[in-house]
């Protein structure tokens, strides 16, 4: 099967607004991330709010495709392996290493004090340490769940897939489509409701993630078994782009509307509440597929820059929100409108998370800890000079 490289640009794209989309949030409007920067920005906060729309769903539903195709090529249990030697090994002990020192930035951040920012570390142990990590162990929760369900859900998808291809009424991708929308917005209703029966704690925010991009994962498994749901999600019309893009422009206002005229008024309605999960899971689907469509329309062709930003995407996403965290914290003692902070933060970690990235790559041990193994694909930085922007045949 040939590559599909616009999926690596995807993947490249969306690694790097994750840097922008977290510096962003020190920014926001409101305040409330990890370290506050003290300087409100309307532009931070339409930036936080258009890259939320759509950034984490679209990672879930292109890790469940990806992850629905290798699965179908091997055996479950070298695939599990596969999966806790490239997802939950790193997961692990880079929250042992990085966790605490995104606590302990944290909390000297809020409360400049040495002493009881070690106790805030000590007193998190390990659970709440977990900072980015739990993009990592919910995914591999899924790996699980998907291997456990392979032969039962790809046969039930599989028949549910040929009863819709002989009901000629409507396209079975589109009758398809519709069943995920309408399920995303039954869905809403789940992680609130879990939230509510199990209060906030370390356990119950696991599942709360879980179940919350859980319908988006399983889309990306249905687009691998299905070249019509395949082709609405990762090559959408213009017509497809355009929804997507008025879902993210209506998760935006409401983001807004809540925190302008929700605080104004005291407390959000619960019926609006409703309106923004269902927006939001919305503009999550058909965000992403937007995001997808742009990106398959633009026609990539193999790139030396691109395959290097695919292969350190672990390692650069590990070490991206510490860089983050420590910056913002130290630029409150620089006095800049918070366009430039934001521009020179980004360039600053993006630099270190490449630095990063050469060192680990050099060493066996490293890669073993931070990226599961050996880099795949084998990549030099040298390429992206030698290539000069014209494309490299994988």
């Amino acid at each position: 099967m040939d590559r599909n490289y616009a999926l690596d640009y995807a993947r490249a794209i969306m690694l790097c607004v994750g840097i922008p989309y977290h510096v962003a949030c020190a920014y926001y409007i409101g305040g409330g991330w990890v370290v506050d920067s003290g300087q409100p920005s309307l532009l931070a906060t339409l930036i936080t709010s258009s890259m939320h729309a759509f950034r984490m769903h679209g990672f879930f539903i292109l890790s469940g495709f990806l992850a629905s195709m290798v699965l179908a090529r091997r055996g479950v249990t070298i695939w599990i392996m596969d999966r806790a030697r490239r997802l939950l090994m790193p997961a692990i002990l880079a929250t042992l290493v990085l966790g605490p020192i995104c606590i302990y930035t944290q909390a000297y951040a809020h409360i400049p004090d040495a002493g009881r920012s070690m106790q805030r570390v000590s007193g998190a142990f390990f659970i709440g340490w977990d900072f980015h990590t739990w993009f990592l162990y919910t995914l591999f929760g899924y790996c699980l769940m998907l291997a456990a369900i392979r032969h039962v859900a790809f046969r039930a998808i599989d028949q549910g897939l040929a009863r819709l291809a002989e009901w000629r009424a409507w396209p079975p991708g589109w009758v398809a489509m519709l069943a995920i929308m309408v399920f995303l917005t039954v869905w809403t209703m789940a992680p609130p409701a879990w939230q509510d029966l199990a209060g906030r704690n370390a356990f119950a925010d696991y599942i709360y993630e879980w179940l919350l991009y859980l319908p988006l994962f399983l889309t990306g498994v249905l687009a691998q078994r299905s070249k019509a749901i395949a082709k609405l999600v990762f090559q959408p019309s213009m017509a497809g782009i355009r929804v997507g893009v008025a879902c993210i422009a209506a998760y935006v206002a409401c983001d807004l509307f809540q925190k302008s005229g929700c605080a104004a008024g005291g407390r959000c309605t619960a019926p609006f509440l409703f309106v923004e999960d269902a927006v939001r899971a919305m503009s999550g689907l058909f965000g992403a597929c937007a995001f997808f469509g742009v990106i398959h329309r633009l026609s990539p062709k193999p790139h030396a820059a691109v395959s290097y930003l695919v292969s350190g995407s672990l390692v650069m996403y590990l070490f991206h929100l510490p860089a983050v965290m420590i910056a913002v914290y130290l630029f409150r003692f620089v006095d800049l409108p918070p366009i430039v902070e934001m521009a020179i933060i980004n360039v600053i970690v993006m630099a270190f998370v490449v630095l990063v990235f050469e060192v680990v790559r050099r060493n066996r041990w490293l890669c073993l800890v931070f990226n599961g193994g050996q880099v795949r694909p084998e990549v030099n930085l040298r390429w992206i000079w030698r290539s000069n922007g014209s494309p490299l045949q994988a």
